[in-house]
Formats: C-alpha cells, sequence, structure tokens
C-alpha cells in the first residue's frame, strides 16, 4: 500500500506536475469526530493548497463530514453522501437527460 505522503514525495522529488491531489476516504472517514484525523486532514489541505493543487476529499458519507471539510476550503467533496457509483448505461441516460452530451 502506497501512503499519501510517499506519493506526494515521490510527486516533488520527480518533479511532476500534478494539478490536483486526493485524500481517500480512509482519511475522510470519521474526520469530523477522529481529531487524530482532523489534524492530518487539515495540514494536508493546506499543503495541497500551498503547492498551488485542487484538493478533493472522497469517501464523503455525512453531511457533517462535508461541512468540516468545507470549512476548510476544500476545493472537492465525493462520496455516498452524493449518490452511489451507478453503471455507465444509467449515467449516461441521465447526463442525457439533464442536457450533457455523451462524450
Amino acid at each position: 500500500m502506497t501512503s499519501g505522503l510517499a506519493t506526494l514525495a515521490s510527486h516533488i522529488s520527480l518533479g511532476c506536475q500534478s494539478t490536483a491531489s486526493r485524500l481517500t476516504g480512509h482519511f475522510c472517514f470519521g474526520v469530523d469526530r477522529d481529531p487524530r484525523k482532523a489534524s492530518v486532514v487539515q495540514a494536508a489541505i493546506s499543503l495541497g493548497h500551498n503547492l498551488g493543487l485542487t484538493v478533493l476529499a472522497e469517501g464523503v458519507e455525512s453531511t457533517a463530514q462535508r461541512d468540516w471539510l468545507a470549512t476548510l476550503n476544500c476545493d472537492e467533496i465525493q462520496g455516498y453522501l452524493y449518490g452511489r457509483p451507478v453503471p455507465a448505461k444509467i449515467a449516461e441516460s441521465f447526463l442525457k437527460r439533464c442536457g450533457f452530451a455523451a462524450a
């Protein structure tokens, strides 16, 4: 398993031109209740922003998690709070009904 810090270190040392940083659901789950996770997530969001990256939080399942991440100016939030995964055909049909052209 690759840690986020190891991945970040390799991006910096290899000079990758990444534009985004991703916080996995492991860190986001319980972030509104666990002070240790909260500290790590807060530092990761700050670090991402200081490096000029867009920060995406994955695995957000509650409004409390979303609200807490929003107070830290997390740029993008995704997870079951917004919707469960669906098959491609259903997603395509939904997007067409909403007026979005298929790619």
